[in-house]
């Protein structure tokens, strides 16, 4: 019996192997590498972004910690001259850059509440908005009515507007730290 050795491509069998083998490792090849650096796009996209909302978050941060820090500070030295009794000139100053970052506040309220809720999230903004911007109302109202009230309640006020505040500035830091921030905040 004669062993038949057809070859599907005849006498060009080999070198039509060898073609096709290149069209697909080409094609194929040219498929996954396109999926790939596609892919690989996306990531680099999303960590640029990412690294973005980071930093404007943490600027966002910044500026408010800032300012609530100078407010109550501000509050607190007016509270202790009026305990110490301070003279007309020394509380005049006193109040003057107490308004003068009352002012800063103010103004820039609904802009620091819309950042904050936009980086951080309605949780932030609602405690920063019902805890603290309450407890400043509160604590002010105390300074303009200081003879209604004793050193010792301003200064509890102070001091739990003080935690607040600082509880406040951990949680931003955290989601900061964990990258939850932004459009990167999952609900």
């Amino acid at each position: 019996m004669e062993k038949i050795n057809e070859k599907l491509f005849g006498k060009y069998h080999d070198l039509a192997l060898l073609l096709l083998g290149f069209i697909f490792t080409t094609v194929v090849g040219g498929y996954l590498s396109y999926k790939w650096q596609t892919r690989a796009a996306v990531i680099e996209s999303e960590a640029e972004q990412k690294r973005y909302e980071i930093k404007s978050a943490t600027i966002i941060f910044e500026n408010i910690s800032e300012l609530m820090d100078k407010r109550l500070y501000r509050m607190r030295r007016i509270s202790m001259g009026i305990a110490s009794k301070k003279d007309y000139k020394e509380m005049k100053q006193r109040w003057d850059k107490y308004r003068a970052v009352l002012f800063e506040w103010n103004e820039s309220l609904n802009k620091n509440l819309a950042m904050i809720q936009k980086y951080f999230g309605n949780d932030a903004r609602n405690f920063l908005e019902n805890k603290i911007q309450s407890g400043f109302k509160y604590y002010g109202q105390m300074l303009e009515n200081y003879k209604h009230n004793t050193y010792k309640q301003r200064l509890k006020v102070a001091d739990n507007l003080n935690e607040k505040i600082y509880d406040f500035d951990v949680s931003l830091i955290n989601k900061i730290q964990k990258a939850k921030v932004g459009s990167f905040i999952k609900p």
